[in-house]
C-alpha cells in the first residue's frame, strides 16, 4: 500500500505491520483514521500509527471486503464470513453474508448477500422483496429518500418509504 502525504511517499506492507498484502478497502473515518481491509484483516492508521484488528481480536474472518463508519461512531466491515460491528474496541458479529455495505439518512446499514438484499436495524436484518442480491458495486441515495442500487449488470431503483 502506498500513501503519499506532503509530498512524500511511503510504502506499507506485511513486512511493515500491515495485517496483508491484498488490499481490499479502504476508507477514511469522521475522527479521519484510515481504515485498510486487507486479505489477512483490517487495519486503522491514525497519524501512521497502525492498529490491526484480526480474527484474534473478533473479526468474523480474516479478508474485509467494505469498511462503513456509522453517525453513532460504529465502524462495519464486512468479511469473508460475516458481517462485524467494531465499537469502543469491542467486535460484534451478525450472521449475514454481505456484499456491500451503505448506511442510509434514517441510520439503517444496507447490505446484499448473496441472495437478497436488505437492511440492518436495530440488531435484525430485513430482507426487501423483488431486489436481488448478488455483486452489489454501489448503493447511493437520492434526496428524496429513494435507494439507487448498482447490481452487476444492471442498475436496480427501489423506494424506501
Amino acid at each position: 500500500m502506498c500513501i503519499r502525504d506532503r509530498g512524500r511517499t511511503d510504502v506499507f506492507a506485511q513486512s511493515d505491520g500491515l495485517s496483508g498484502e491484498g488490499i481490499e478497502s479502504l476508507f477514511e473515518d469522521r475522527e479521519n483514521n484510515i481504515w485498510v481491509g486487507t486479505s489477512n484483516g483490517l487495519d486503522r492508521f491514525r497519524d501512521f500509527s497502525v492498529v490491526t484488528l484480526t480474527q484474534k481480536q473478533g473479526l468474523s474472518s480474516a479478508i474485509v471486503a467494505a469498511v462503513l463508519p456509522d453517525r453513532e461512531g460504529n465502524i462495519w466491515f464486512s468479511t469473508h464470513g460475516d458481517l462485524d460491528r467494531w465499537n469502543n474496541g469491542q467486535t460484534k458479529t451478525y450472521p449475514i453474508h454481505p456484499e456491500s455495505l451503505f448506511q442510509d439518512d434514517r441510520g439503517r446499514i444496507w447490505t446484499s448477500t448473496s441472495r437478497e438484499f436488505g437492511y440492518l436495524e436495530d440488531g435484525r436484518f430485513t430482507s426487501i422483496e423483488g431486489v436481488p442480491g448478488g455483486n452489489i458495486l454501489s448503493i447511493a441515495q437520492d434526496t428524496a429518500g429513494n435507494l439507487w442500487v448498482a447490481n452487476e449488470p444492471c442498475l436496480l431503483y427501489t423506494s424506501t418509504t
